[in-house]
C-alpha cells in the first residue's frame, strides 16, 4: 500500500506522464490541426488529468506546477511550530523600509522631537502641525529633529513617511509575477504579534513599485465617536523591463 500512498513517488510518477501528453498534443496540434481550417486563427485548449494510478489525487497540483514552472517545494518562514508559505527564496540583511506617519510630541526648551528611524534622506522629511499646515523650521541629525522656530515644548506634530535602512536581521522576499498571477507605489504595514505573549516580534512591509486603483472604493460613514473607514483596491502593475512587481519585509524589532 506504501508504494501507491507515497507522495513523492506519485507527484514523480506523474510528472513526466503529464509532460509527455503535453508534448504529444502540441506535435498534433502543429502537425494537423494547426492546418485545419476550422482551428486556424482560434486558441488551442489541452486538458490534462492523471488518472493511471490509484491515489492519484494525493498529487493535488503538485505535478503539474511542476512541468508549468518548474517549481516544486515551497519556501516558508518558521514561526514557531507554525511555517508561513511565500513561495519565493528569502535574503537576510539590510533593507530600505517606509516610516508610516506619527505623532509626536516636542520637548525642551529647544523643542525637539526623536524619530522612530534614522532618515536616509533628511531632506524628504515632512512634518505638519494639528492643523496641517507644513513645517520647514527644523533640523535634522541622525533620528533627532530640532525646531528652531514655530515649534514649542508640548506641540504635537506629524511626521509623514520616509525612508529608512532597517536592521540586518530584516528578512526580505521579492513578489516576482514570474511565480505569482503607471501609477502609485504601495506600501502596506503590520504587526506580527507572538500568540502566546501578545507582543509586537518585527513589522511587516510589501512595497509596491506599481499600483494603479481599481476604480472601485467605498466610503464607510458614523458618528463622530465612531470609527470609520474609507477602502479601496489597487492593481499590481508588472514594470516593463523587470518580472518584480514588488517585495516584502520582516522587520524584527529590537
Amino acid at each position: 500500500m506504501e508504494e501507491y500512498t507515497d507522495y513523492e513517488k506519485i507527484v514523480s510518477r506523474a510528472t513526466p506522464r503529464i509532460l509527455q501528453a503535453i508534448k504529444e498534443k502540441y506535435g498534433k496540434y502543429t502537425r494537423d490541426y494547426s492546418e485545419n481550417p476550422e482551428c486556424k486563427n482560434n486558441p488551442f485548449v489541452v486538458a490534462v488529468g492523471t488518472y493511471e494510478q490509484p491515489f492519484f489525487f494525493i498529487q493535488n497540483t503538485n505535478a503539474i506546477r511542476r512541468v508549468l514552472y518548474t517549481y516544486d517545494v515551497p519556501e516558508y518562514v518558521e514561526h514557531g511550530e507554525e511555517r508561513v508559505i511565500l513561495g519565493q527564496t528569502i535574503t537576510t540583511g539590510a533593507g530600505t523600509a517606509y516610516s508610516m506617519p506619527m505623532w509626536y510630541e516636542a520637548i525642551g526648551a529647544t523643542p525637539t522631537i526623536t524619530l522612530a528611524a534614522t532618515p536616509n534622506d533628511t531632506g524628504s522629511v515632512a512634518i505638519y502641525d494639528e492643523s496641517g499646515t507644513k513645517i520647514s523650521t527644523f533640523t535634522v541629525s541622525g533620528s533627532t529633529v530640532t525646531f528652531t522656530s514655530g515649534v514649542v515644548a508640548g506641540q504635537k506634530v506629524e511626521v509623514r513617511t520616509y525612508t529608512y535602512t532597517t536592521n540586518a536581521q530584516t528578512q526580505t522576499i521579492l513578489i516576482d509575477n514570474s511565480i505569482f498571477a503607471k501609477g502609485v507605489k504601495a506600501v502596506l504595514e503590520t504587526l506580527e504579534i507572538e500568540s502566546e505573549t501578545e507582543e509586537a516580534v518585527a513589522k511587516l512591509q510589501w512595497h509596491f513599485d506599481r499600483a494603479i486603483p481599481s476604480g472601485n472604493f467605498t466610503i464607510s460613514t458614523a458618528s463622530a465617536k465612531e470609527a470609520s473607514t474609507t477602502s479601496f483596491n489597487l492593481r499590481v502593475v508588472k514594470p516593463s523591463s523587470s518580472t518584480v512587481v514588488g517585495k516584502s519585509l520582516r522587520i524584527p524589532i529590537a
